[in-house]
C-alpha cells in the first residue's frame, strides 16, 4: 500500500507539533519547579532521612517538619547525615550543611 506524499507530510507535521508542545510543557514545569525551590525555606537539625524507594528522592525530617528533597536538593542528598544542621534561605539556591567534627567544632559545606 502506498502512502501519498500529502498524508506523509501531514503526519510529520502532527508529530512535530506534538513534540513541540511536549517540549514547551516540560520547560513550563521545570520553570515552576525552580520557582518553587527558590521560595522554599528551611533550617534546623536533621533528625531522620527516609528513602521511600530505591533511587527515589528522600524525605528529610528537620526538627518537626518533613521535607521532600526533590531534584533541586539532589546535590546534598549523598552528603547529609542525621544530626547535621541544614539551612536553605528563601530567594536563593544555596543550601548550607553544618556538621560537628569529633572535637565538637562546626564545619560548613555550601552547595550552590
Amino acid at each position: 500500500m502506498e502512502v501519498n506524499r500529502k498524508q506523509l507530510g501531514i503526519s510529520l507535521i502532527l508529530v512535530g507539533v506534538f513534540f513541540l508542545f511536549a517540549h514547551l510543557h516540560s520547560r513550563h514545569l521545570e520553570g515552576k519547579a525552580i520557582e518553587k525551590f527558590l521560595v522554599k525555606e528551611y533550617h534546623g537539625i536533621i533528625n531522620e532521612i527516609i528513602y521511600p524507594k530505591r533511587g527515589a528522592f528522600p524525605y528529610v525530617k528537620v526538627d518537626s517538619a518533613l521535607l521532600h528533597f526533590g531534584m533541586s536538593e539532589v546535590k546534598v542528598r549523598s552528603y547529609i547525615q542525621i544530626k547535621d544542621s541544614i539551612v536553605k534561605k528563601s530567594g536563593t539556591t544555596e543550601i548550607i550543611v553544618y556538621r560537628k567534627n569529633l572535637k565538637g567544632e562546626w564545619h560548613e559545606k555550601v552547595f550552590k
